[in-house]
């Protein structure tokens, strides 16, 4: 080790960063104001409907329709889904309309597309 006063600042920065007195004990009082409200928001939670990028209802509630117990919902919709098998290979949505068809011929009429 060199005794340069460059590695002696390096020195004694090392020690101010150690040093016991820089950290408090308490935490700051905007954490705890922080950390009461998502308590008190874990405590009564409000159910909001998810939103997609347009802003419409991501779930949407179910009509008089049932469907099976066993229902399989695919995450696309029939017309996404054809246009998906005509994509190019590369693209996810070629993959994902792949995985779709995969999931209609494993399950049959327990699949249903979304929406």
């Amino acid at each position: 080790m060199s005794n340069s006063p460059e590695s002696q600042q390096n020195n004694d920065e090392l020690v101010d960063i150690q040093h016991p007195d820089l950290f408090e004990d308490q935490p700051d009082p905007e954490i705890d104001s922080y950390i009461e409200k998502v308590e008190k928001a874990g405590e009564n939670p409000s159910l909001q409907i998810p939103l997609d990028d347009q802003g419409q209802a991501l779930i949407q509630q179910t009509d008089d329709t049932q469907l099976p117990d066993n229902a399989v919902i695919l995450p696309m919709t029939q017309i996404e889904f054809e246009q998906g098998l005509q994509a190019q290979i590369l693209s996810s949505a070629r993959w994902l309309a792949e995985w779709c068809a995969f999931m209609i011929k494993k399950y049959g009429r327990r699949v249903f597309f979304k929406g």
